[in-house]
């Protein structure tokens, strides 16, 4: 965080170099990176010591969903990957706001990171019964068979040599099961030549009345 602060500071101040602005731009995007990763390494040892527990909050996961996948357009565009979003108009329970977002973006950038140039990430929200159900679909190479099994398993990662990006570390698919889990929920995975959908189920938790 005391790295990202002086780094945004000097790219509002770059002065239109383009050279200046791209080698901030990359330096502030690993940074980003970075403390993403050190959250997730923290998440995972709250985990192990039982120390994270949920806080479950009125939220409408419809708006706060479109608006997760909103923060992913600009990455998308550059990858020229078409991104879409299909919500109900309003989705009220009680959620972990930080749990969702955590899940939603492990999911998302998965996706895309998987996703080559030009391909789609659909991601779809809706409910049946008493379940929120959330679907991110891409149209990557797909996993493996004999990977697929293995995908939530914590520091497992999957072959990337066709990606063409940085490794994983193994964490975030292990985080969002376990995240999704503790909710109370389900998350399961398909894959197959036209690409990768996860599709994670949580309960609506009942609102408190005059909240």
């Amino acid at each position: 965080t005391l790295t990202i602060g002086p780094l945004e500071d000097l790219r509002a101040r770059a002065g239109g170099d383009p050279k200046v602005e791209r080698w901030l731009d990359i330096a502030l995007r690993n940074s980003r990176r970075l403390l993403r990763l050190v959250n997730q390494i923290l998440d995972v040892a709250k985990l192990d010591a039982h120390a994270m527990h949920l806080a479950p909050r009125p939220l409408d996961l419809a708006p706060f969903t479109r608006g997760v996948v909103a923060a992913f357009a600009p990455v998308a565009e550059r990858k020229g990957i078409g991104l879409t979003v299909e919500t109900l108009d309003s989705l009220p329970g009680a959620f972990d706001a930080d749990a969702i977002e955590k899940i939603l973006t492990n999911l998302l950038s998965n996706a895309i990171k998987f996703t080559p140039n030009g391909g789609t990430v659909h991601v779809a929200l809706g409910k049946e019964r008493e379940l929120a159900r959330l679907v991110v679909r891409d149209s990557g190479p797909g996993i493996p068979p004999d990977q697929i099994v293995h995908v939530f398993e914590r520091f497992y990662q999957v072959d990337e040599s066709a990606t063409r990006t940085q490794p994983g570390t193994g964490i975030g698919l292990s985080l969002v099961k376990e995240l999704v889990e503790l909710h109370g929920g389900t998350i399961t995975v398909e894959s197959g030549d036209a690409g990768t959908t996860f599709t994670a189920t949580i309960p609506v938790g009942e609102v408190p009345e005059g909240v």
